[in-house]
């Protein structure tokens, strides 16, 4: 016999040039082990967040579970529990993000503000710039820098024999530091865009490296996204875009355990997507050819696969009840 519940809340306000806006959503089991964190009520992913919006620099400041390092290739994404503030200088001419969170997508009530635990923390800083004023819209530079600190794994003492000999088994905490950068350049207005990113890491949320330089994560990624109808609208006002993406990606990581559910790790890809879109019509779909195990680590096969996928859906361009979206793939 056990009860379980889940209460999700949301709500916004604004006050003095500021748009203040909260949600969050909790648990609540008899049993106690089928929570997250292991206790009878929880709290589950919350985000606080004040946002003043300005033509020289506007200001977002953050507490809770989200994103900051945006299109991290090592880490994937920064959506976990902690704190940032944020700065957009100029109507993105410029942005900077210092933040500080807790390295697992932390779920419950340790570390509620993901700063708690000064041993396990992951600090730093994501920018942005546009440098050239007059094609502001067509480069942009982007770069992120942050260094971690990660919980101890394994520690325990085991009793060897009948005396009161112990042995302990402690691994040093897991830390490192990482950087991103990539640009984005727009190569034809509204019809072509390149791509590209580079990622390095001594610390991947995981595992800890041995010491090796050698045995860093690194990652890269290239992509062209090209729109052959560029931005159409119809003569009774709908959209019409059609997108094609290529891209070729290489992710090389080290674990001391292979488990990421997060992310894709020690593969390459080459990969080819379309994406076409009119009025309340979707059509969707990848072709994608990858190689498994491109660091060749011992005990692991190298596979390769052909995926591919595709999708069509249809949300209705007049009012229905619930507006809802049809799919399928």
């Amino acid at each position: 016999h056990n009860f379980n519940a889940q209460a999700r809340e949301q709500g916004a306000t604004q006050t003095e040039g500021w748009q203040l806006a909260a949600r969050g959503n909790a648990f609540f089991n008899t049993e106690d082990n089928f929570n997250p964190a292991g206790s009878h009520a929880e709290v589950g992913e919350y985000l606080l967040s004040a946002e003043r919006p300005s033509e020289s620099v506007s200001t977002l400041l953050r507490l809770g579970n989200h994103d900051v390092g945006v299109n991290n290739l090592l880490v994937k994404n920064f959506y976990r529990r902690g704190a940032s503030a944020a700065f957009d200088i100029n109507q993105h001419m410029a942005t900077v993000a210092g933040f500080a969170q807790d390295p697992a997508p932390a779920i419950g009530n340790n570390n509620f503000t993901g700063m708690d635990d000064i041993n396990q923390r992951v600090t730093g800083m994501h920018a942005t710039l546009r440098p050239l004023p007059e094609i502001a819209d067509r480069l942009e530079l982007e770069g992120t820098v942050y260094q971690g600190r990660g919980a101890t794994f394994g520690r325990g003492t085991t009793e060897l024999g009948t005396g009161s000999s112990t042995v302990g088994i402690t691994n040093p905490n897991n830390q490192g530091n990482g950087f991103q950068v990539g640009f984005t350049s727009v190569l034809l207005p509204d019809r072509v865009t390149l791509r590209t990113q580079h990622a390095q890491s001594r610390f991947d949320f995981d595992g800890r490296h041995n010491g090796n330089p050698a045995e860093d994560d690194d990652a890269n990624r290239v992509s062209f996204l090209f729109s052959p109808l560029g931005s159409q609208l119809t003569e009774d006002g709908r959209l019409r875009r059609w997108n094609i993406e290529t891209a070729y990606q290489k992710v090389g990581t080290f674990f001391e355990t292979l488990a990421n559910p997060l992310l894709e790790t020690d593969r390459q890809t080459y990969s080819i997507g379309s994406s076409y879109l009119f009025g309340g019509i979707t059509v969707d779909g990848e072709l994608a050819w990858i190689t498994n195990n491109v660091n060749n680590l011992a005990g692991l096969p190298t596979d390769r696969a052909l995926n591919g996928w595709v999708q069509t859906s249809y949300a209705p361009e007049e009012e229905w009840f619930g507006r809802p979206v049809f799919f399928a793939g």
